[in-house]
């Protein structure tokens, strides 16, 4: 947490306006899924419902195909076993690779949760801006130093170290 306070411009009476300023530093995380099997499916033909008639009660084309590991199930209903497969397959592929990618992106939202803190003012802070004074305060170390050090020698200097 980054606290900032500067008078603006605007001020007449000169009072100091804080705005805080929250950081996460997080891994970008994609999916783990890559591809899919016919190892890794359970499939089940049946018969297809709804209009069709004759055709539709006496042939098996309806085919339902579920990801063992996750229990994502998806089926296609079409008058062609071939293209209810392909079509199985597609769907059953971006299902997973959809839940794969959600279940990535809630741990990223944890991460950044456990970071930003509860973003208030005063209790986690780690440095204050104070442009009236032209100072950084970094409240873990209890150094101070001027802000035209640090936009030219970088945070390091809030240490004792050069960048």
């Amino acid at each position: 947490m980054h606290r900032i306070q500067r008078v603006p411009p605007t001020e007449r009476r000169g009072r100091v306006h804080t705005s805080t300023v929250s950081v996460a530093i997080v891994d970008s995380r994609s999916s783990q899924f890559s591809e899919l099997t016919e190892k890794d499916v359970s499939r089940r033909w049946h018969s297809g419902t709804g209009a069709g008639g004759q055709h539709r009660n006496k042939t098996q084309n309806c085919l339902e195909l579920t990801h063992i590991a996750t229990g994502i199930s998806v089926s296609a209903n079409g008058r062609s076993r071939k293209d209810n497969e392909r079509r199985a397959f597609e769907l059953l592929t971006k299902e997973i690779a959809s839940f794969y990618q959600r279940e990535a992106d809630s741990i990223v939202c944890e991460e950044r949760r456990a970071q930003a803190g509860s973003r208030s003012r005063s209790g986690e802070r780690i440095r204050t801006w104070k442009f009236q004074t032209g100072q950084v305060t970094d409240h873990k170390s209890g150094k101070t130093c001027r802000i035209p050090d640090i936009l030219k020698n970088g945070v390091s200097s809030l240490w004792g170290r050069k960048k």
